[in-house]
């Protein structure tokens, strides 16, 4: 059977499907999937490009390339394709962030013509709950941050 597959920039007319393969993995994803909720996938108001990539005419990876480079749902053949589009487009992110093994392989595609990165971060676990654990009282100090507080809490967030 003959496979065909492909990346290109995603536009406007490509959002749902987008937002598919952004829903597969929610809490991994929630960084793209916010900015893309709220730019849609206009280069311009996201802030990069949404690079999609198919197989057999089906998006089944994402990766976005802004100010960071973001794999998304990155099979090892999408990883590729993504560092050959990132290599000809030139470096013009500061940080690849995502699951590690797909930015572990994307780095190692990159480096050699990217150079040598500032800092690996080869273990930041992601973590979600979605109760209170038992026995433990919540901390009346601690609550939901605003929207408006956002700029100030994003920082610690990452690093």
């Amino acid at each position: 059977m003959l496979t065909q597959t492909t990346t290109r920039v995603l536009g406007p007319s490509d959002l749902d499907a987008a937002l598919a393969v952004l829903d597969r993995e929610p809490v991994a994803n929630a960084f793209v999937t916010s900015r893309v909720h709220v730019a849609g996938l206009d280069p311009w108001r996201l802030g990069g490009e949404m690079w999609g990539w198919y197989e057999d005419g089906m998006l089944t990876s994402l990766c976005y390339a802004g100010a960071n480079l973001v794999p998304i749902c990155a099979t090892p053949r999408a990883v590729r394709a993504f560092a050959d589009r990132a290599r000809r487009s030139g470096r013009r992110c500061s940080s690849i962030v995502g699951p590690a093994e797909s930015t572990a392989q994307l780095w190692r595609l990159l480096e050699p013509t990217w150079g040598p990165a500032r800092e690996v971060r080869a273990h930041q676990p992601l973590m979600v709950t979605d109760r209170m654990p038992d026995g433990i009282a919540p901390d009346p100090h601690v609550r939901r941050v605003r929207k408006d507080e956002m700029e100030t809490i994003m920082p610690a967030c990452v690093r």
